[in-house]
């Protein structure tokens, strides 16, 4: 085998060191570069102050978050479309709702107003009526109930005692008439008494005591008395028409005509409670009655002296 020169040895170990030299060169230089070019740095260290809030930290403006912005709005915009139709839906639902009952609300008042005309009417003729039928029961009574002593309405009637006679009048009327018969100074009656319409005589007044009740020369005439006093209740009473209200929902109240009121007699005035001609009434059926219980009483034991006192009363 030849054997190799040395020069060419050399020449390969030289290479292969030069490599060998020129990789760990270039091993350092690239950690050198590593080194400069990425140093580290060291982080500061803060104390957190005691109390002290932490700063927000600011939001990143990034497409996601944007995106969500928008979602939301969005929503909120459809919210708020949806309530204001809603509440315009609901508005015109109130106005129709508010126009029908203004229309049925005319519509009673129409109706009521129709019907208090009708009231109105029918009151008018009712009060036209009751006025009628109390100058009908007025006028009865001044043709079949009237004494003919006061030519008044009778109070208390009593009938003269003769069966021929039937004659009716007042008790205070009758009594004073036959009282005006007896002797002023004696208290007796001297002389026949008789009816003052159709001279009927009267059962002479014995002046022996005790005195039969058959002698007594008054009757109570019980039927006239019921009529007259029913028919004279009936003029009390007012007129409804007058006081009558008109009632209903709207409460409104028909007034009376003033017309109505002075075309009202002013002899019904006088007959209705507190009228004069039914003061003066009461007065003559109180009076007479008190008196004829006085002597239908005593008839039997009354003397003269007693007649006399009774005449005075009478003013006779």
């Amino acid at each position: 085998m030849p054997r190799r020169s040395p020069s060419a040895f050399e020449t390969r170990t030289a290479i292969r060191r030069s490599s060998r030299l020129n990789k760990a060169s270039t091993v350092i230089q690239s950690t050198v570069v590593v080194q400069i070019e990425g140093p580290r740095t060291k982080r500061r260290k803060t104390t957190k102050l005691e109390g002290s809030q932490p700063q927000p930290q600011p939001l990143e403006c990034t497409e996601d978050t944007l995106g969500a912005t928008d979602i939301i709005s969005q929503t909120a915009t459809t919210r708020a479309t949806r309530s204001s139709q809603a509440f315009i839906t609901r508005e015109k639902t109130l106005a129709k709702r508010e126009q029908e009952i203004k229309r049925k609300s005319e519509l009673l008042d129409q109706q009521l107003s129709n019907v208090s005309r009708k009231e109105q009417k029918a009151s008018d003729m009712i009060e036209k009526c009751e006025t009628k039928a109390a100058e009908t029961t007025l006028a009865l009574l001044d043709e079949h109930f009237t004494c003919s002593l006061c030519y008044e309405i009778m109070a208390c009637p009593y009938v003269l005692h003769p069966l021929r006679c039937g004659h009716t009048f007042d008790a205070i009327c009758i009594l004073r008439w036959f009282f005006s018969k007896a002797h002023q100074a004696c208290g007796g009656w001297h002389e026949y008494v008789a009816c003052p319409i159709c001279r009927s005589q009267l059962i002479v007044t014995p002046e022996r005591i005790p005195r039969h009740d058959i002698t007594f020369p008054f009757v109570p005439n019980r039927t006239v008395d019921a009529a007259v006093k029913d028919l004279i209740g009936k003029l009390e009473v007012p007129s409804s028409g007058l006081k009558r209200e008109l009632g209903g929902s709207s409460a409104k109240r028909v007034k009376v005509k003033k017309e109505d009121a002075e075309g009202i007699s002013t002899a019904l005035e006088g007959w209705k409670a507190g009228g004069t001609s039914r003061k003066d009434w009461i007065k003559r059926e109180r009076q007479g009655r008190e008196e004829m219980a006085y002597l239908t009483t005593n008839w039997a034991k009354l003397q003269g002296q007693d007649f006399i006192l009774m005449k005075a009363r009478l003013q006779v």
